[in-house]
Protein backbone atom coordinates (compact mmCIF):
# COMPACT_ATOMS: atom_id res chain seq x y z
CA UNK A 1 0.00 0.00 0.00
CA UNK A 2 1.04 3.60 -0.40
CA UNK A 3 2.40 5.12 2.77
CA UNK A 4 2.26 8.62 4.20
CA UNK A 5 5.80 9.86 3.75
CA UNK A 6 7.23 11.93 6.56
CA UNK A 7 3.94 13.02 8.11
CA UNK A 8 4.66 15.39 10.97
CA UNK A 9 8.08 13.98 11.83
CA UNK A 10 9.01 16.73 14.26
CA UNK A 11 12.16 16.83 16.36
CA UNK A 12 11.61 18.10 19.86
CA UNK A 13 14.13 20.67 21.04
CA UNK A 14 16.18 19.77 24.10
CA UNK A 15 16.57 23.45 24.99
CA UNK A 16 14.19 25.02 27.50
CA UNK A 17 14.54 28.73 28.24
CA UNK A 18 13.23 30.00 31.54
CA UNK A 19 11.27 33.20 31.08
CA UNK A 20 11.05 36.13 33.45
CA UNK A 21 9.12 39.21 32.31
CA UNK A 22 8.72 38.02 28.74
CA UNK A 23 9.11 34.58 27.31
CA UNK A 24 12.24 34.47 25.19
CA UNK A 25 12.17 33.51 21.56
CA UNK A 26 12.25 29.73 21.05
CA UNK A 27 15.54 28.50 19.69
CA UNK A 28 14.00 25.96 17.34
CA UNK A 29 13.22 26.77 13.74
CA UNK A 30 10.02 26.36 11.76
CA UNK A 31 9.27 22.96 10.30
CA UNK A 32 10.59 22.22 6.84
CA UNK A 33 7.29 23.22 5.26
CA UNK A 34 7.11 26.53 7.14
CA UNK A 35 10.66 27.43 6.25
CA UNK A 36 10.22 26.58 2.60
CA UNK A 37 7.16 28.76 2.37
CA UNK A 38 8.32 31.70 4.43
CA UNK A 39 12.09 32.05 4.22
CA UNK A 40 11.86 34.63 1.43
CA UNK A 41 8.71 36.31 2.67
CA UNK A 42 9.87 38.51 5.53
CA UNK A 43 11.46 41.15 3.29
CA UNK A 44 10.44 42.93 0.14
CA UNK A 45 12.13 41.35 -2.85
CA UNK A 46 12.67 42.15 -6.48
CA UNK A 47 11.99 39.10 -8.60
CA UNK A 48 14.08 38.64 -11.71
CA UNK A 49 11.56 36.46 -13.51
CA UNK A 50 8.59 38.81 -13.35
CA UNK A 51 5.17 38.03 -11.84
CA UNK A 52 3.59 34.61 -11.55
CA UNK A 53 0.61 34.42 -13.89
CA UNK A 54 -2.61 32.80 -12.71
CA UNK A 55 -6.08 31.85 -13.86
CA UNK A 56 -9.00 31.94 -11.42
CA UNK A 57 -11.71 29.26 -11.48
CA UNK A 58 -14.58 30.24 -9.22
CA UNK A 59 -14.76 33.99 -8.66
CA UNK A 60 -16.89 34.29 -5.55
CA UNK A 61 -15.69 35.74 -2.25
CA UNK A 62 -12.76 33.35 -1.85
CA UNK A 63 -11.61 33.53 -5.46
CA UNK A 64 -11.70 37.32 -5.38
CA UNK A 65 -9.88 37.35 -2.07
CA UNK A 66 -6.80 35.44 -3.23
CA UNK A 67 -6.85 37.26 -6.57
CA UNK A 68 -6.52 40.61 -4.79
CA UNK A 69 -2.91 39.75 -4.06
CA UNK A 70 -2.32 40.75 -7.69
CA UNK A 71 -3.63 44.23 -6.89
CA UNK A 72 -1.41 44.55 -3.81
CA UNK A 73 1.73 43.00 -5.33
CA UNK A 74 1.40 43.35 -9.13
CA UNK A 75 5.12 42.63 -9.49
CA UNK A 76 4.50 39.19 -7.98
CA UNK A 77 1.12 38.02 -9.34
CA UNK A 78 -0.89 38.75 -12.48
CA UNK A 79 -4.39 37.43 -13.16
CA UNK A 80 -4.68 36.52 -16.85
CA UNK A 81 -8.04 34.72 -17.14
CA UNK A 82 -11.08 33.73 -15.08
CA UNK A 83 -14.11 31.46 -15.17
CA UNK A 84 -17.40 31.70 -13.27
CA UNK A 85 -21.02 30.86 -14.20
CA UNK A 86 -22.31 34.19 -12.84
CA UNK A 87 -22.27 37.20 -15.14
CA UNK A 88 -21.70 39.61 -12.24
CA UNK A 89 -18.61 37.67 -11.11
CA UNK A 90 -17.19 37.61 -14.63
CA UNK A 91 -17.82 41.34 -14.97
CA UNK A 92 -16.03 41.99 -11.69
CA UNK A 93 -12.96 40.00 -12.74
CA UNK A 94 -12.86 41.65 -16.16
CA UNK A 95 -13.20 45.13 -14.70
CA UNK A 96 -10.83 44.64 -11.77
CA UNK A 97 -7.99 42.86 -13.54
CA UNK A 98 -8.37 44.31 -17.04
CA UNK A 99 -9.26 41.00 -18.66
CA UNK A 100 -10.32 40.95 -22.30
CA UNK A 101 -13.56 39.28 -23.32
CA UNK A 102 -11.73 36.21 -24.62
CA UNK A 103 -10.06 35.76 -21.22
CA UNK A 104 -13.31 35.47 -19.25
CA UNK A 105 -15.34 32.26 -19.36
CA UNK A 106 -18.71 31.03 -18.14
CA UNK A 107 -17.37 27.53 -17.46
CA UNK A 108 -13.92 26.30 -16.50
CA UNK A 109 -13.67 23.64 -19.23
CA UNK A 110 -13.25 26.09 -22.16
CA UNK A 111 -10.64 27.93 -20.13
CA UNK A 112 -8.44 24.88 -19.57
CA UNK A 113 -8.96 23.84 -23.20
CA UNK A 114 -6.90 26.88 -24.14
CA UNK A 115 -3.90 25.05 -22.71
CA UNK A 116 -1.37 26.21 -20.17
CA UNK A 117 -1.76 29.96 -20.42
CA UNK A 118 -0.58 30.63 -16.84
CA UNK A 119 1.87 29.41 -14.24
CA UNK A 120 -0.82 28.70 -11.66
CA UNK A 121 -4.55 28.21 -11.11
CA UNK A 122 -6.55 29.54 -8.16
CA UNK A 123 -9.53 27.19 -7.74
CA UNK A 124 -12.38 28.37 -5.51
CA UNK A 125 -15.43 26.60 -6.89
CA UNK A 126 -18.05 25.07 -4.61
CA UNK A 127 -16.72 22.17 -2.54
CA UNK A 128 -18.10 19.34 -4.65
CA UNK A 129 -16.63 20.96 -7.77
CA UNK A 130 -12.98 21.01 -6.63
CA UNK A 131 -11.78 17.69 -7.98
CA UNK A 132 -12.23 17.93 -11.76
CA UNK A 133 -10.82 21.43 -12.39
CA UNK A 134 -7.91 20.64 -10.08
CA UNK A 135 -7.13 17.47 -12.03
CA UNK A 136 -7.45 19.33 -15.33
CA UNK A 137 -5.10 22.12 -14.25
CA UNK A 138 -2.58 19.62 -12.95
CA UNK A 139 -2.52 17.91 -16.33
CA UNK A 140 -1.84 21.26 -17.95
CA UNK A 141 1.24 21.61 -15.77
CA UNK A 142 -0.14 24.41 -13.57
CA UNK A 143 0.58 24.88 -9.91
CA UNK A 144 -2.68 25.07 -7.94
CA UNK A 145 -3.98 27.01 -4.96
CA UNK A 146 -7.11 25.06 -4.00
CA UNK A 147 -9.79 26.23 -1.55
CA UNK A 148 -10.46 23.87 1.35
CA UNK A 149 -11.66 21.18 1.65
CA UNK A 150 -9.69 19.60 -1.17
CA UNK A 151 -12.59 17.22 -1.90
CA UNK A 152 -15.77 15.95 -0.25
CA UNK A 153 -14.90 12.26 0.13
CA UNK A 154 -11.83 10.57 1.63
CA UNK A 155 -11.27 8.59 -1.55
CA UNK A 156 -11.30 11.70 -3.73
CA UNK A 157 -8.85 13.42 -1.36
CA UNK A 158 -6.47 10.46 -1.51
CA UNK A 159 -6.90 10.20 -5.26
CA UNK A 160 -6.10 13.87 -5.74
CA UNK A 161 -2.87 13.63 -3.77
CA UNK A 162 -1.56 10.17 -4.59
CA UNK A 163 -2.86 9.59 -8.10
CA UNK A 164 -2.38 13.13 -9.33
CA UNK A 165 -0.03 15.48 -7.52
CA UNK A 166 2.64 13.19 -6.10
CA UNK A 167 3.17 11.83 -9.62
CA UNK A 168 4.35 15.30 -10.68
CA UNK A 169 6.67 16.44 -7.89
CA UNK A 170 7.68 19.69 -9.60
CA UNK A 171 4.10 20.97 -9.48
CA UNK A 172 2.80 22.54 -6.31
CA UNK A 173 -0.71 22.14 -4.91
CA UNK A 174 -1.48 24.15 -1.77
CA UNK A 175 -4.78 23.76 0.07
CA UNK A 176 -6.12 27.00 1.56
CA UNK A 177 -5.69 26.11 5.21
CA UNK A 178 -5.09 29.79 5.79
CA UNK A 179 -4.88 29.58 9.58
CA UNK A 180 -1.52 27.81 9.33
CA UNK A 181 -0.07 31.08 8.08
CA UNK A 182 -1.11 33.24 11.03
CA UNK A 183 1.89 34.55 12.98
CA UNK A 184 0.38 33.38 16.28
CA UNK A 185 -0.27 29.89 14.93
CA UNK A 186 3.33 29.53 13.80
CA UNK A 187 4.60 30.93 17.08
CA UNK A 188 2.60 28.27 18.93
CA UNK A 189 4.16 25.59 16.71
CA UNK A 190 7.62 26.92 17.57
CA UNK A 191 6.86 27.39 21.24
CA UNK A 192 5.64 23.83 21.76
CA UNK A 193 8.86 22.52 20.24
CA UNK A 194 11.05 24.86 22.28
CA UNK A 195 10.36 22.84 25.42
CA UNK A 196 9.21 25.82 27.46
CA UNK A 197 5.82 24.22 28.09
CA UNK A 198 7.49 20.99 29.07
CA UNK A 199 5.72 17.96 27.69
CA UNK A 200 2.50 18.91 25.92
CA UNK A 201 -0.36 16.89 27.43
CA UNK A 202 -3.55 18.41 26.02
CA UNK A 203 -4.87 21.03 23.60
CA UNK A 204 -8.34 22.54 23.94
CA UNK A 205 -9.40 24.35 20.76
CA UNK A 206 -12.71 26.13 20.12
CA UNK A 207 -14.20 27.39 16.87
CA UNK A 208 -17.11 29.75 17.63
CA UNK A 209 -18.90 29.87 14.29
CA UNK A 210 -21.30 32.65 15.28
CA UNK A 211 -25.08 32.41 15.34
CA UNK A 212 -25.66 34.69 12.31
CA UNK A 213 -22.81 33.13 10.33
CA UNK A 214 -24.13 29.62 10.93
CA UNK A 215 -27.69 30.55 9.94
CA UNK A 216 -26.37 32.24 6.78
CA UNK A 217 -23.95 29.57 5.57
CA UNK A 218 -25.03 26.29 7.16
CA UNK A 219 -28.82 26.63 7.40
CA UNK A 220 -29.85 28.83 4.45
CA UNK A 221 -26.63 28.81 2.44
CA UNK A 222 -24.38 26.70 0.26
CA UNK A 223 -23.09 24.44 3.04
CA UNK A 224 -26.45 23.59 4.60
CA UNK A 225 -26.63 19.89 3.68
CA UNK A 226 -24.32 17.01 2.89
CA UNK A 227 -25.94 16.28 -0.48
CA UNK A 228 -24.99 19.71 -1.80
CA UNK A 229 -21.65 20.04 -0.04
CA UNK A 230 -20.39 17.94 2.90
CA UNK A 231 -20.70 17.62 6.68
CA UNK A 232 -20.01 20.79 8.65
CA UNK A 233 -16.89 19.51 10.42
CA UNK A 234 -15.23 19.19 7.01
CA UNK A 235 -16.55 22.36 5.37
CA UNK A 236 -16.12 24.59 8.42
CA UNK A 237 -13.46 23.00 10.59
CA UNK A 238 -11.14 20.90 8.44
CA UNK A 239 -8.53 23.59 8.94
CA UNK A 240 -9.08 23.44 12.72
CA UNK A 241 -8.36 19.71 12.62
CA UNK A 242 -5.36 20.56 10.45
CA UNK A 243 -4.17 23.13 13.03
CA UNK A 244 -4.25 20.62 15.86
CA UNK A 245 -2.33 18.06 13.79
CA UNK A 246 0.15 20.81 12.84
CA UNK A 247 0.72 21.80 16.46
CA UNK A 248 1.02 18.34 17.97
CA UNK A 249 4.50 16.73 18.03
CA UNK A 250 3.16 13.26 17.15
CA UNK A 251 0.46 11.73 14.98
CA UNK A 252 -3.17 11.25 15.89
CA UNK A 253 -3.85 7.60 16.70
CA UNK A 254 -7.53 7.53 17.71
CA UNK A 255 -10.52 9.83 17.39
CA UNK A 256 -14.06 10.03 18.70
CA UNK A 257 -16.76 12.60 18.02
CA UNK A 258 -20.22 13.63 19.18
CA UNK A 259 -22.68 16.18 17.87
CA UNK A 260 -25.93 16.70 16.02
CA UNK A 261 -28.38 19.19 14.58
CA UNK A 262 -30.37 20.20 17.64
CA UNK A 263 -31.96 23.54 16.87
CA UNK A 264 -32.57 24.36 13.20
CA UNK A 265 -35.33 21.80 12.80
CA UNK A 266 -39.09 22.06 12.07
CA UNK A 267 -40.02 20.94 15.60
CA UNK A 268 -38.11 23.93 17.02
CA UNK A 269 -40.12 26.43 14.98
CA UNK A 270 -41.84 29.02 17.19
CA UNK A 271 -45.62 29.06 17.26
CA UNK A 272 -46.98 31.45 14.67
CA UNK A 273 -43.78 31.58 12.62
CA UNK A 274 -44.20 31.97 8.85
CA UNK A 275 -42.35 30.37 5.96
CA UNK A 276 -40.46 33.58 5.23
CA UNK A 277 -39.08 36.17 7.62
CA UNK A 278 -40.71 39.14 5.86
CA UNK A 279 -44.15 37.60 6.51
CA UNK A 280 -43.47 36.40 10.05
CA UNK A 281 -45.38 37.68 13.09
CA UNK A 282 -42.59 36.62 15.48
CA UNK A 283 -39.71 37.92 13.35
CA UNK A 284 -38.79 40.70 15.78
CA UNK A 285 -38.18 38.17 18.56
CA UNK A 286 -36.22 35.75 16.38
CA UNK A 287 -32.40 35.97 16.58
CA UNK A 288 -32.11 34.30 13.17
CA UNK A 289 -34.38 36.71 11.28
CA UNK A 290 -33.20 37.34 7.71
CA UNK A 291 -34.53 40.89 8.03
CA UNK A 292 -32.19 41.51 10.97
CA UNK A 293 -29.35 39.70 9.29
CA UNK A 294 -29.38 41.44 5.91
CA UNK A 295 -31.59 44.56 6.01
CA UNK A 296 -31.75 46.18 9.44
CA UNK A 297 -29.58 46.35 11.42
CA UNK A 298 -27.73 44.11 8.98
CA UNK A 299 -25.50 41.87 11.06
CA UNK A 300 -24.32 39.71 8.16
CA UNK A 301 -23.19 40.51 4.64
CA UNK A 302 -25.58 39.59 1.79
CA UNK A 303 -22.61 39.25 -0.57
CA UNK A 304 -23.49 35.59 -1.19
CA UNK A 305 -26.65 36.55 -3.07
CA UNK A 306 -26.23 40.22 -4.08
CA UNK A 307 -23.07 41.53 -5.71
CA UNK A 308 -22.48 45.02 -4.29
CA UNK A 309 -19.73 45.79 -6.78
CA UNK A 310 -22.10 45.15 -9.68
CA UNK A 311 -24.22 48.07 -8.44
CA UNK A 312 -21.40 50.51 -9.24
CA UNK A 313 -21.81 52.44 -6.02
CA UNK A 314 -25.59 52.83 -6.31
CA UNK A 315 -26.55 52.12 -2.70
CA UNK A 316 -30.31 52.46 -3.31
CA UNK A 317 -30.13 49.85 -6.06
CA UNK A 318 -28.07 47.57 -3.85
CA UNK A 319 -30.52 47.88 -0.96
CA UNK A 320 -33.44 47.18 -3.30
CA UNK A 321 -31.76 44.00 -4.57
CA UNK A 322 -31.09 42.83 -1.02
CA UNK A 323 -34.69 43.41 0.04
CA UNK A 324 -36.02 41.61 -3.01
CA UNK A 325 -33.71 38.65 -2.38
CA UNK A 326 -34.87 38.38 1.22
CA UNK A 327 -38.50 38.45 0.07
CA UNK A 328 -38.17 35.81 -2.64
CA UNK A 329 -34.83 33.99 -2.42
CA UNK A 330 -33.45 31.14 -0.28
CA UNK A 331 -31.76 33.49 2.18
CA UNK A 332 -35.13 34.83 3.31
CA UNK A 333 -36.46 31.45 4.41
CA UNK A 334 -37.36 30.59 7.98
CA UNK A 335 -34.37 28.77 9.50
CA UNK A 336 -36.71 26.10 10.84
CA UNK A 337 -38.03 25.22 7.37
CA UNK A 338 -34.83 24.79 5.36
CA UNK A 339 -33.40 21.64 3.84
CA UNK A 340 -30.39 21.68 6.15
CA UNK A 341 -29.00 18.59 7.84
CA UNK A 342 -25.46 19.41 9.06
CA UNK A 343 -24.49 19.53 12.73
CA UNK A 344 -24.89 22.82 14.55
CA UNK A 345 -22.52 21.69 17.29
CA UNK A 346 -19.85 19.01 17.44
CA UNK A 347 -16.92 17.94 19.59
CA UNK A 348 -13.92 15.93 18.43
CA UNK A 349 -11.62 14.11 20.83
CA UNK A 350 -8.18 13.11 19.58
CA UNK A 351 -5.48 10.89 21.08
CA UNK A 352 -1.90 11.02 19.80
CA UNK A 353 0.92 8.51 19.61
CA UNK A 354 2.83 10.13 22.49
CA UNK A 355 -0.18 9.95 24.83
CA UNK A 356 -1.23 13.58 24.44
CA UNK A 357 -4.87 14.43 23.76
CA UNK A 358 -6.77 17.25 22.09
CA UNK A 359 -10.37 18.41 21.91
CA UNK A 360 -12.03 20.51 19.22
CA UNK A 361 -15.39 22.20 19.78
CA UNK A 362 -17.39 23.58 16.86
CA UNK A 363 -20.31 25.67 18.09
CA UNK A 364 -22.95 27.57 16.11
CA UNK A 365 -24.48 29.43 19.04
CA UNK A 366 -21.87 32.07 19.84
CA UNK A 367 -21.52 35.83 19.81
CA UNK A 368 -17.93 35.60 18.51
CA UNK A 369 -17.58 34.85 14.82
CA UNK A 370 -14.72 32.48 13.99
CA UNK A 371 -12.41 34.03 16.60
CA UNK A 372 -10.74 30.82 17.60
CA UNK A 373 -9.15 30.26 20.98
CA UNK A 374 -6.88 27.55 22.30
CA UNK A 375 -5.33 26.40 25.56
CA UNK A 376 -2.17 24.29 25.61
CA UNK A 377 -1.52 22.32 28.78
CA UNK A 378 2.10 21.30 29.36
CA UNK A 379 3.98 19.85 32.31
CA UNK A 380 5.82 23.16 32.92
CA UNK A 381 3.09 25.64 32.09
CA UNK A 382 -0.14 26.63 30.38
CA UNK A 383 -0.25 28.63 27.14
CA UNK A 384 -3.38 30.49 26.00
CA UNK A 385 -4.15 31.90 22.56
CA UNK A 386 -6.94 34.48 22.40
CA UNK A 387 -7.38 34.24 18.62
CA UNK A 388 -5.42 37.39 17.74
CA UNK A 389 -3.11 37.18 14.74
CA UNK A 390 -0.12 38.85 16.37
CA UNK A 391 0.87 41.35 19.05
CA UNK A 392 2.10 41.32 22.62
CA UNK A 393 -1.13 39.91 24.08
CA UNK A 394 -2.06 37.20 21.58
CA UNK A 395 -0.34 34.50 23.62
CA UNK A 396 -0.08 34.30 27.39
CA UNK A 397 1.76 31.70 29.43
CA UNK A 398 1.52 30.78 33.10
CA UNK A 399 4.81 29.21 34.18
CA UNK A 400 4.43 26.76 37.05
CA UNK A 401 7.97 27.08 38.44
CA UNK A 402 7.96 30.87 38.75
CA UNK A 403 4.19 31.17 39.21
CA UNK A 404 4.27 34.09 36.75
CA UNK A 405 1.93 35.10 33.96
CA UNK A 406 3.90 36.20 30.89
CA UNK A 407 3.09 37.41 27.41
CA UNK A 408 4.67 35.61 24.49
CA UNK A 409 5.39 38.27 21.85
CA UNK A 410 4.20 37.55 18.32
CA UNK A 411 5.73 39.87 15.78
CA UNK A 412 5.56 40.65 12.08
CA UNK A 413 8.07 41.69 9.48
CA UNK A 414 11.80 40.97 9.35
CA UNK A 415 12.03 40.81 13.16
CA UNK A 416 8.95 38.65 13.53
CA UNK A 417 7.84 35.13 12.82
CA UNK A 418 5.97 35.51 9.58
CA UNK A 419 5.52 37.54 6.43
CA UNK A 420 5.05 41.28 6.20
CA UNK A 421 1.59 42.54 7.08
CA UNK A 422 -0.83 43.40 4.28
CA UNK A 423 -0.86 47.11 3.51
CA UNK A 424 -3.71 49.35 4.59
CA UNK A 425 -6.71 49.21 2.30
CA UNK A 426 -6.09 45.61 1.24
CA UNK A 427 -9.76 44.73 1.70
CA UNK A 428 -10.60 41.05 1.51
CA UNK A 429 -6.99 40.04 2.11
CA UNK A 430 -7.36 40.98 5.77
CA UNK A 431 -9.79 38.08 6.23
CA UNK A 432 -9.00 35.47 8.89
CA UNK A 433 -6.75 37.95 10.66
CA UNK A 434 -4.82 38.60 7.43
CA UNK A 435 -4.09 34.87 7.06
CA UNK A 436 -5.57 35.06 3.55
CA UNK A 437 -2.82 37.51 2.60
CA UNK A 438 -0.10 35.46 4.29
CA UNK A 439 -1.18 32.31 2.43
CA UNK A 440 -1.33 33.99 -0.96
CA UNK A 441 2.06 35.56 -0.36
CA UNK A 442 3.62 32.26 0.69
CA UNK A 443 2.25 30.42 -2.36
CA UNK A 444 3.26 33.09 -4.86
CA UNK A 445 6.72 33.61 -3.41
CA UNK A 446 7.52 29.91 -3.29
CA UNK A 447 6.81 29.81 -7.04
CA UNK A 448 8.75 33.01 -7.69
CA UNK A 449 11.77 31.66 -5.89
CA UNK A 450 11.68 28.45 -7.93
CA UNK A 451 11.08 30.38 -11.15
CA UNK A 452 14.03 32.70 -10.49
CA UNK A 453 16.26 29.74 -9.74
CA UNK A 454 15.20 27.92 -12.90
CA UNK A 455 15.73 30.96 -15.11
CA UNK A 456 19.16 31.46 -13.54
CA UNK A 457 20.10 27.93 -14.50
CA UNK A 458 19.95 26.58 -10.96
CA UNK A 459 19.31 22.89 -10.44
CA UNK A 460 17.57 23.18 -7.06
CA UNK A 461 14.23 24.67 -8.11
CA UNK A 462 12.57 21.38 -9.01
CA UNK A 463 13.91 19.51 -6.00
CA UNK A 464 12.85 22.23 -3.54
CA UNK A 465 9.32 22.30 -4.94
CA UNK A 466 9.20 18.50 -4.95
CA UNK A 467 10.18 18.34 -1.28
CA UNK A 468 7.68 21.03 -0.36
CA UNK A 469 4.98 19.39 -2.47
CA UNK A 470 5.42 16.02 -0.81
CA UNK A 471 5.31 17.36 2.73
CA UNK A 472 2.43 19.78 2.15
CA UNK A 473 0.20 17.24 0.46
CA UNK A 474 0.92 14.41 2.87
CA UNK A 475 0.18 16.59 5.90
CA UNK A 476 -2.89 18.16 4.30
CA UNK A 477 -4.31 14.79 3.27
CA UNK A 478 -3.62 13.47 6.76
CA UNK A 479 -5.63 16.28 8.38
CA UNK A 480 -8.52 15.74 5.97
CA UNK A 481 -8.62 12.02 6.72
CA UNK A 482 -8.64 12.67 10.47
CA UNK A 483 -11.71 14.87 9.91
CA UNK A 484 -13.42 12.13 7.87
CA UNK A 485 -12.56 9.59 10.58
CA UNK A 486 -14.07 11.88 13.23
CA UNK A 487 -17.32 12.11 11.30
CA UNK A 488 -17.37 8.33 10.92
CA UNK A 489 -16.97 8.08 14.69
CA UNK A 490 -19.89 10.45 15.22
CA UNK A 491 -22.17 8.54 12.90
CA UNK A 492 -21.16 5.07 14.08
CA UNK A 493 -20.90 5.91 17.77
CA UNK A 494 -17.48 4.34 18.17
CA UNK A 495 -13.81 5.21 18.57
CA UNK A 496 -11.99 5.11 15.23
CA UNK A 497 -8.36 4.07 14.81
CA UNK A 498 -6.67 6.56 12.46
CA UNK A 499 -4.17 3.98 11.22
CA UNK A 500 -6.90 1.50 10.35
CA UNK A 501 -9.01 4.21 8.76
CA UNK A 502 -6.14 5.41 6.56
CA UNK A 503 -5.32 1.83 5.57
CA UNK A 504 -8.94 1.28 4.51
CA UNK A 505 -8.94 4.44 2.37
CA UNK A 506 -5.65 3.53 0.70
CA UNK A 507 -6.87 -0.04 0.07
CA UNK A 508 -9.96 1.33 -1.64
CA UNK A 509 -7.74 3.60 -3.70
CA UNK A 510 -5.65 0.61 -4.79
CA UNK A 511 -8.81 -1.29 -5.71
CA UNK A 512 -10.15 1.74 -7.58
CA UNK A 513 -7.13 1.60 -9.86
Amino acid sequence: KMSFLGLFKHKKSSTTTKAKDKVQEPTTSHSKTDLALSESATTRQTWKSGPITAIVIGCGQRGRCYSEYALIRPNELQIVAAADPRATARSYMSRTFGLANDAVFEHWQPLVEKGRIADAAIICTQDQQHLEPCQACKRLGCHVLLEKPMACSPLDCARLVHREWLSEPDQLMVICHVLRYLPAVRKIHQFIRSGQLGRLCHVQHTEPVGYAHFAHSYVRGNWRNEAGSAFSLLTKCCHDVDLICYWMPSRCSRVSSFGSLVHFRPEEKPEGAAERCVDCSVEKDCPYSAVKAYIFPGVWSPAAFVDREACNGDHAKYQQLVEEAVKTGPYGRCVYNCDNDVCDHQVVNMEFDDGATASLTMMAFTEAVCVRSSVFYGTRGELRWNGASYGDTALTMYEFASMDHMHVPVGLGPEGDNQEAPPAGSGRMRGHGSADFFLAQAFVRALLKAKDSAEAGGDTAGSSLAELQRELNDSTLYGHLVAFAAEESRKRGTVVSIGEYIDSVMSRLDEDC
